[in-house]
């Protein structure tokens, strides 16, 4: 194997592990941002049903209380709306399937989301009648995480293939004098001395 081949592959091996490096970290700082915003999503949900609901459950209007909850899960991407009364017993639940959509499986097992649901009490003056729970889905966020991992992964990608050309044009060029050196030793070795090459720039290559 030539010396050039040699080094293009040491190069080569630390472009890919730097790239790979750079993209892991840049995933889960994504996927740290993301699960931040599933927890404020949740929490300020719960937050506003909580305050949605006081009057309907302080008065026991279950109808209300379910118009409200059903309005509320509707809007926005839940996977559950829970209402339970001052007891703990379940007044309305809502819930969808987990499973994020345009997403490969691996990818979400390899970066799985965790944001923390969102609970609030429901009070009727100072009397509290009830408790909210929810609990974001993470399939719109795990196709941000995709999409956002994807471009990462191309924009790297093509910023270490320019680097690699860049780094073995340069190397080329820095070696070019060890050829002219090997050139003046078969020379030699055939006894032609009449050829000469010019004396190089690098040290090391000189003193040969």
């Amino acid at each position: 194997m030539t010396l050039l081949r040699q080094i293009s592959l040491a190069l080569f091996a630390v472009v890919l592990v730097v790239v790979a490096g750079a993209l892991a970290i840049n995933m889960r700082a994504t996927r740290a941002f993301l699960e931040q915003q599933l927890t404020d999503h949740s929490q300020d949900a719960a937050t506003s049903l909580g305050v949605s609901l006081s009057s309907a459950a302080g008065q026991g209007d279950l109808a209300v209380v379910q118009l409200l909850t059903d309005a509320v899960f509707d809007r926005g991407a839940y996977r559950s709306v829970m209402v339970t009364d001052a007891s703990g017993q379940v007044v309305h639940r809502r819930e969808t399937a987990p499973a994020p959509a345009e997403v490969p499986a691996w990818f979400a097992a390899a970066l799985p989301l965790r944001g923390q649901p969102g609970e609030a009490v429901i009070m009727d003056g100072w009397r509290q009648v009830g408790h909210v729970r929810v609990d974001s889905h993470p399939g719109p966020a795990y196709v941000q995480l995709w999409s956002s991992s994807r471009q990462s992964a191309v924009l790297m990608a093509g910023a270490a293939v320019g680097a690699l050309a860049v780094a073995w044009l340069l190397v080329g060029v820095i070696l070019r004098p060890l050829a002219q050196v090997e050139a003046q030793a078969h020379a030699i070795a055939a006894r032609d001395f009449g050829h000469v090459a010019p004396l190089p720039g690098t040290r090391e290559l000189r003193r040969v």
